[in-house]
């Protein structure tokens, strides 16, 4: 049978056997016993199960039936270094949305630093392809399967003993998982992705009639500071959000920023055309500018350059943004493969009104050297010079007006497309892989 196999290669010629997720055994057992096919099948399982113990009864001694912990342990500790368990609200969906990309990459860098990760996504769910992505990577994804109903709280105290960090996303996270995992001794990473309360607390200022929007960034400001409080660090996105909690006396915290590799792309602004936006609509602000853009800056651009095509690309668009699709502006939803749409636009537009943190989609249109036009809100945290790395424009006279400016100022755009990658690069993973480990190694 295949386990004797297995024990056959560990004992009698020495050597290693390694379990992978994604293989398939074909097994024709019993066929060749009789007419009655199953009572063979069984018969031949009971002889092969009393075979097998009694062959390998020296070597089953030493095992532990009843310890699953004990088991799981000999499957680590090929590994050599800590066991960091990350929680986050799904897998993460790389290709859809900036916070996802970001907690991908932390897994990349974490296992290039020799770590074992568990991964403990909240919806419990089995994402495709990105679990099976995960497990290539010699990760341990926990989900609920309908072959094997073990629920994740199950699975997660057949590991505990092992896990000396947790990196939990997000505040809602921290507080379903964080306070039982200290009572572990677990050490608690506590990675903000934002600061809900300054986006929520700029979603107020931009309409103040929505009082409860106040009240939702007061409520977090308590909650975000009293989890970074109690957290053994705490991981903001950007430098500024950094200075934010240090205002609360909040100790131990570290800035590891979205992480990008500069793409590059040819500077041939003759060839190109339109506009180009990007967003996973998941994400309330990125609704808000989208319409924005479509409704109010596009007119004013279209009395200069009536022809002007818009492209926005992402996840999810909302029945609005949907209604607003025209000759002139094309909403696509989610695009697998988004390389050709910055290399054949001429201007990224990222006109955000609100949000918090560091945004994905600045740091991916410089990956692939495409001049953008945003905010400040847009551009927080990147370090970014106007003019020379990015043009910047609040209002949206202003913002259209820019616009225009880039899209027909050939030197500008030339600028803007060659400074690209200089501007990214301080966001490597070369860069921010020291900034984990020492983390890590000093918690």
């Amino acid at each position: 049978c295949v386990t004797d196999l297995c024990f056959s290669v560990r004992f009698k010629f020495n050597k290693k056997v390694y379990y992978q997720p994604q293989s398939v055994v074909i097994h024709d057992e019993g066929l060749s016993s009789g007419t009655d096919i199953n009572r063979g099948v069984k018969s031949h399982q009971a002889i092969n199960q009393l075979t097998f113990r009694q062959k390998w009864a020296s070597k089953l001694s030493l095992h532990n039936r009843s310890n699953q912990a004990s088991l799981y342990k000999s499957m680590t500790q090929w590994c050599g270094r800590k066991t960091i368990l990350i929680v986050d609200s799904y897998l993460p969906l790389y290709d859809k949305e900036s916070g996802s990309n970001r907690i991908f990459w932390i897994i990349k860098i974490l296992r290039s630093l020799q770590y074992h990760i568990i991964f403990l996504p909240d919806n419990q769910q089995k994402t495709e392809p990105y679990s099976t992505e995960l497990q290539k990577m010699g990760i341990d994804v926990l989900y609920l399967s309908d072959k094997y109903p073990i629920t994740i709280q199950e699975q997660l105290k057949t590991r505990i003993n092992d896990i000396q960090i947790a990196w939990i996303c997000r505040p809602e996270l921290n507080q379903k998982y964080g306070q039982w995992l200290k009572t572990n001794k677990i050490k608690i990473i506590y990675d903000t992705i934002d600061l809900h309360f300054v986006r929520l607390q700029r979603k107020y200022e931009l309409d103040t009639s929505q009082k409860h929007y106040k009240y939702e960034a007061e409520h977090y400001k308590k909650t975000e500071t009293k989890l970074a409080i109690n957290s053994s660090a705490t991981i903001a996105i950007t430098q500024d959000e950094k200075n934010i909690l240090e205002s609360y006396a909040i100790p131990n915290i570290h800035v590891i920023p979205n992480i990008h590799i500069f793409k590059g792309a040819p500077s041939n602004y003759s060839d190109r055309e339109g506009l180009l936006f990007i967003g996973s609509y998941n994400h309330p602000p990125n609704i808000d500018a989208a319409i924005w853009l479509c409704c109010e800056i596009m007119p004013i651009i279209w009395q200069s350059i009536p022809n002007m095509k818009l492209n926005i690309i992402g996840q999810n668009p909302s029945p609005q943004l949907i209604a607003l699709s025209s000759d002139k502006i094309k909403v696509l939803g989610y695009v697998p493969d988004v390389k050709p749409y910055f290399e054949s636009s001429r201007v990224f537009v990222a006109p955000l009104r609100y949000g918090a943190g560091m945004k994905g989609k600045i740091g991916q249109s410089l990956e692939y050297a495409l001049p953008i036009v945003t905010t400040s809100i847009g551009s927080e945290g990147m370090d970014l010079v106007p003019d020379q790395d990015i043009l910047l424009a609040e209002e949206k006279f202003e913002f259209a007006q820019s616009v225009i400016k880039l899209y027909n100022d050939q030197e500008l755009w030339e600028r803007l497309h060659n400074n690209s990658e200089a501007a990214i690069l301080k966001f490597s993973p070369e860069i921010i892989k020291k900034n984990i480990e020492n983390i890590i190694e000093n918690i």
